[in-house]
């Protein structure tokens, strides 16, 4: 018996099952990946990831959240999207958005920094790594280069640099893969290099913008160490930094340090003129030259330190007519150095390094020019040659091989000081880890290209202008006119 169904039903059925298909290719395309959905129409293509990150994301075969710290819930659909385009790469990655007004606590389990709206953090089982949502971005100016979100906000602060930020053209570059491909790296590696910081000697604590940058480049720094605390140098430490200490090491850190180096280890030392022969009151209470067994560490390989600060000379080396604020020569053929090639140092209130006759396999990284001499003056006005100052040219900075290990010395805390670091957009932070690259052997992190936000402008020579004037005030006028005029006439006639 056949059932007859009525035009009606017919017609509810069919647009049941369409409804059905519908909702059932709604469900398909939900579940493709980012990439097969969402097309980069984009103008700079900002949403396209590189061969590099997309071959470096394939490889992660580890579970990774990547948390989106988002007010309220609402999202910022640029780096939602771009977000997207990682998880679309490999099935490992997840992602979570967190509302930080309905759990305010949330951030603070990963990091003591106050993040932004909008930030990343992201976790693996091994390690994880908080990206503000300003790292996100660069700053390119005519006359300051490239500028970091904090550098940014710095000159923006000062009179000189709001008007230079005003006056001469900034362009916004989106940084994010660079940061996140990185991040994603740095958090998913087997292992990454162990930076033990000295303290109990008043080191200089390290500044957030340098813990920042090492921690970006896949370094993982422990603070406060104590070598009496564990009867040397930890056994799996990669790297021993020393910042500017105020008092000399014992006698046995020494020895400690001296067999950790001639056994394969590194140190990166940085080192003050005394706060007395200094403009400020930064640096040690006496030169690090009257540091006994510090003293007797770098006598070792050759290295002592001069009494006083550097003063230069020559105008071309110094920084706004300041001959204690030092923008010296750099030997770009070192690996410290190359590594950190395009970007400047600032040494502030350096004191000299000598290097002995004869000391094997040390290299000057920075040096003054034959007209630079020391200074033990006492005053912040005049640094006059007396009969205690020494003549250039010296080394500020200087690479040694120890043994089967190596060390850095920098004869200036500035290398690693947050507020000298923005005077050179980030120059000397940039070679401190490019020294810490070369004492730990590490590879480079993947350098990947910002993209300008700068929408590019329509130019159109006067020739064009005329034409298209012609065409969208003449022609297409006329055309419509005339099949108007022949379309009526025709129905006329018909």
């Amino acid at each position: 018996m056949k059932i007859r169904l009525s035009h009606s039903m017919k017609t509810v059925l069919v647009s049941l099952l369409l409804l059905i298909a519908l909702i059932g290719v709604n469900v398909l395309v939900h579940l493709l990946p980012a990439n097969f959905t969402n097309f980069d129409a984009s103008y700079n293509k900002i949403y396209t990831l590189t061969e590099t990150t997309e071959k470096q994301i394939a490889s992660i075969d580890e579970a990774v959240t990547v948390y989106f710290l988002c007010d309220n819930g609402t999202e910022d659909a640029t780096v939602r999207t771009f977000l997207d385009r990682y998880a679309a790469l490999n099935r490992n990655i997840r992602i979570v958005t967190v509302d930080p007004v309905k759990q305010p606590t949330f951030a603070e389990t990963y990091t003591d920094k106050v993040l932004s709206n909008y930030s990343i953090i992201l976790e693996s089982a091994r390690r994880t790594l908080c990206i503000d949502y300003y790292d996100l971005y660069l700053w390119e100016n005519e006359q300051l280069g490239i500028l970091t979100a904090e550098e940014y906000v710095t000159w923006m602060s000062d009179s000189y640099g709001a008007y230079i930020l005003s006056y001469y053209p900034t362009v916004e570059h989106f940084n994010g893969e660079a940061k996140i491909t990185n991040g994603l790296s740095y958090v998913t590696a087997e292992s990454v290099p162990k930076v033990y910081v000295l303290s109990s000697h008043g080191e200089v604590s390290l500044g957030a913008d340098a813990l920042s940058a090492l921690k970006s480049n896949a370094y993982d720094v422990v603070p406060d160490t104590s070598l009496l605390k564990h009867g040397g140098v930890p056994k799996d430490c990669d790297l021993l930094l020393i910042h500017t200490p105020a008092s000399d090491l014992t006698a046995e850190e020494c020895g400690w340090i001296k067999a950790y180096l001639d056994n394969g280890g590194s140190l990166f030392l940085t080192t003050a003129a005394a706060k007395q022969y200094a403009p400020t009151q930064s640096g040690c209470e006496i030169t690090p030259s009257e540091f006994p067994n510090l003293t007797s560490l770098l006598s070792c390989y050759g290295l002592s330190a001069t009494n006083g600060i550097v003063i230069e000379q020559d105008k071309n080396l110094s920084y706004s007519a300041s001959p204690f604020v030092l923008l010296p020569n750099k030997n770009s053929e070192h690996a410290v150095t190359s590594g950190a090639s395009g970007s400047t140092a600032l040494f502030y209130t350096a004191h000299g390094i000598r290097i002995a006759d004869g000391a094997k396999n040390v290299t000057a990284l920075f040096t003054t020019s034959a007209s630079a001499y020391t200074s033990n003056s006492k005053s912040t006005e005049s640094y006059e040659k007396d009969e205690t100052s020494e003549d250039g040219p010296f080394a500020l900075a200087v690479a040694a091989e120890c043994g089967k290990g190596k060390l850095v010395w920098f004869a200036s805390q500035s290398i690693l000081d947050d507020n000298v670091d923005t005077l050179v957009s980030g120059g000397n932070h940039a070679h401190a880890v490019s020294a810490c690259d070369y004492l730990t052997e590490k590879e480079d992190a993947v350098v990947l290209p910002s993209v300008s936000l700068e929408e590019p402008m329509l130019i159109v020579t006067s020739s064009a202008a005329v034409l298209f004037a012609a065409i969208f005030c003449a022609v297409v006028p006329l055309s419509v006119l005339l099949g108007g005029l022949f379309f009526r006439l025709k129905r006329k006639k018909a």
